[in-house]
């Protein structure tokens, strides 16, 4: 007896949404009519649920567009929904890409990001891990059913003036902006990264290197592809944004904006021009080469697959006027792009910001203490130092608390997340590179002097000199007034392999000063 072959489609989910929501409606008590199914043209393999206040009025209350999990929700996608939003008279929207759920307020004055209103405080972007519509249906339907219903419950109340919509800042607007699109990009490079670790004996090498210098053990699973993949969109995304605000400040003004030509369609070009902008970026300003130049993981190459929604990504973003934007404001983007939970598979080690504040109230008691974390990861304990200071001395400038705050972390990536957190609370300085050092804690010693690009293996120092750019560097001072950290922690089954090391490198440093 053969065995039927089941496809699940988009169509198919869809479908499936509109059972859902229909139960959900008379269940609920919901005063909605029903939802239904839209397929205009079969050959798109699409459909759209219509959410109905009165079928026969022609009033629908909501437009539900879905799309797989690797379509970016904010570029492509968001412009169709809203279009057909808005040629049908659809007072609300939703774009949802399996994973991520958006829904916007299709006739509210202003940017699209403003038209933004669910999610909020509270309410997660994230309907579930599922990344086929198979594994949607067959594994995580109780889950995404209890995510549409308390969506409806909310909706239908903001619908019928029950209740205002949840008010949201710039800055939350657009950390969900962001995190859809990351999430979204993310997926076809795992993919990719998995396949050249296969087919390539020397990038799986650089791979492991890399792997190393963060503390990491490399098992080739999942989880490390998804690590790096997810590191890697992050920090594009730092750069790209980091380079736009910098074309605002009056003294960078001559950055050009970013602009992708139509006929690049290959990874390995669009790395190249991106690469481009960031060194004149870096020769323009003479500062912060750890954020703008380039390391292992920006050597990764794009999938061609994932260059449009890159493109467009990149043309919204640089369209973005960040003049609007204040750096209080920017500090707060880029300090909490990253979703607490995901921290830990990037290596890092969240602590609340009430508990830092907590004790950054104990340690820092004067507006001119020097303040060191040895494992300062994003930076937290950082920024919220300088926050402290700038409340006990308000005409304080940033430049002088920037050159009181140091910061030591042995992997890269968190370095670079803690220059640009701090950096970016007064883009405007030109005295503004931060005091991080991308060592290993147990290598810097009280008056050692490390330069701003000391980087492992000199990449980024080799790109300075080859710039042209003199070399700044960062003098460790002889005592600290406060330390504050959360220090860093490993597996127990990385620890021998730690501890022989560290017993190595103590050995011979006591054999070069005995």
């Amino acid at each position: 007896m053969s065995k039927v072959g089941l496809e699940f489609t988009q169509i198919s989910f869809a479908s499936e949404v509109k059972d859902w929501i229909n139960e959900i409606i008379k269940n609920e008590r919901l005063r909605f009519e029903y939802a239904d199914i839209e397929i205009k043209d079969p050959r798109r393999k699409r459909a759209d649920v219509i959410l109905w206040e009165k079928r026969r009025e022609k009033k629908p209350a909501l437009l539900i567009e879905i799309w797989d999990p690797s379509t970016p929700p904010w570029e492509d996608a968001l412009d169709s929904a809203l279009a057909k939003a808005w040629k049908n008279n659809i007072p609300y929207f939703v774009v949802w890409n399996l994973t991520h759920f958006y829904c916007w307020d299709t006739f509210k004055e202003g940017e699209v990001i403003d038209k933004l209103w669910w999610p909020h405080a509270g309410v997660s972007e994230v309907v579930t891990k599922a990344l086929t519509y198979e594994d949607a249906i067959l594994k995580y339907s109780e889950g995404i059913k209890n995510y549409i219903r308390n969506f409806l419950k909310e909706f239908e109340e903001v619908y019928y003036g029950i209740k205002a919509k949840p008010l949201l800042g710039i800055d939350e607007r657009f950390i969900y902006r962001l995190r859809g699109t990351i999430h979204a990009l993310s997926i076809p490079v795992f993919e990719e990264l998995k396949k050249r670790t296969q087919e390539d004996i020397r990038f799986k090498k650089e791979l492991i290197k890399y792997f190393k210098e963060q503390g990491w053990t490399f098992k080739g699973t999942d989880e490390d592809f998804e690590r790096v993949a997810r590191q890697y969109i992050y920090l594009l995304t730092n750069k790209l944004l980091f380079y736009n605000v910098l074309r605002t400040i009056p003294s960078y003004r001559e950055l050009p904006k970013i602009e992708i030509p139509k006929d690049v369609t290959t990874g390995e070009k669009l790395r190249d021009i991106l690469n481009s902008y960031f060194e004149r970026a870096f020769k323009t300003t003479g500062n912060y080469e750890t954020i703008l130049l380039t390391d292992f993981l920006d050597s990764i190459i794009p999938p061609d697959g994932v260059v449009e929604g890159l493109k467009e990504f990149i043309r919204k973003i640089s369209d973005y006027d960040f003049s609007k934007i204040t750096y209080e404001i920017l500090g707060n983007i880029f300090q909490r792009l990253i979703p607490e939970e995901e921290r830990h598979k990037l290596g890092q080690y969240f602590t609340r910001s009430d508990v830092v504040d907590l004790i950054v109230g104990f340690c820092v008691r004067n507006a001119d203490d020097k303040v060191l974390d040895g494992s300062c990861g994003a930076g937290t304990f950082l920024v919220r130092s300088y926050v402290r200071k700038k409340l006990l001395n308000p005409s304080k400038k940033h430049k002088e608390l920037i050159k009181e705050l140091f910061g030591i972390d042995i992997a890269k990536f968190p370095a670079h997340l803690s220059i640009i957190n701090l950096a970016s609370r007064n883009l405007s300085e030109v005295e503004n590179y931060p005091n991080i050092i991308h060592k290993d804690f147990f290598d810097v010693s009280p008056s050692g002097k490390y330069p701003l690009t000391d980087v492992k293996h000199n990449e980024v120092k080799h790109k300075v000199e080859t710039l042209g750019k003199k070399e700044f560097f960062i003098e460790i001072p002889e005592s600290f007034d406060a330390v504050v950290m959360n220090p860093p922690y490993t597996r127990q089954e990385e620890l021998e392999d730690i501890l022989e090391e560290e017993r190595a490198k103590r050995m011979m440093y006591a054999l070069r000063i005995g």
